[in-house]
């Protein structure tokens, strides 16, 4: 049992390293109104500049198709009060571009992530 809680420890110790780590990159501020999809997709365009392996390349597609799908989730914004029931209303609240970059980096190691900030603070030619 004592092995267990060490290694727990152990791991949420490292875990929280890593988000520590991947936190610390903000999006620079000319991309803030770009499309969550558009993040990603410029950071795959400058494969060779991040160093990406082909591992990294494809969780980065994966994301960048997964975003260029995305229709929003579903959040109840109130209830829609008609006599004998209650009927949710909701509203569809896409993924930001910030929040794209926060899962980009996370995929990426600290020296990428390092480099995908410098990437996406250049001007695009």
């Amino acid at each position: 049992m004592r092995t267990r809680i060490l290694s727990l420890a152990a791991l949420f110790l490292a875990l929280e390293g890593s988000v520590a780590v991947a936190q610390n990159y903000a999006l620079p501020a000319n991309l803030t109104s770009a499309s969550a999809a558009a993040v990603v997709d410029r950071l795959l365009a400058g494969r060779e500049a991040l160093a990406l392996t082909a591992d990294h390349a494809s969780r980065l597609t994966v994301l960048s198709t997964r975003l260029h799908h995305d229709r929003g989730r579903a959040v109840v914004t109130g209830l829609d009060r008609v006599p004998g029931k209650s009927v949710p209303r909701t509203e569809r609240i896409k993924t930001t571009a910030t929040e794209a970059f926060r899962q980009a980096s996370a995929i990426l190691s600290p020296t990428q992530q390092a480099a995908a900030a410098r990437l996406l603070d250049t001007p695009r030619r």
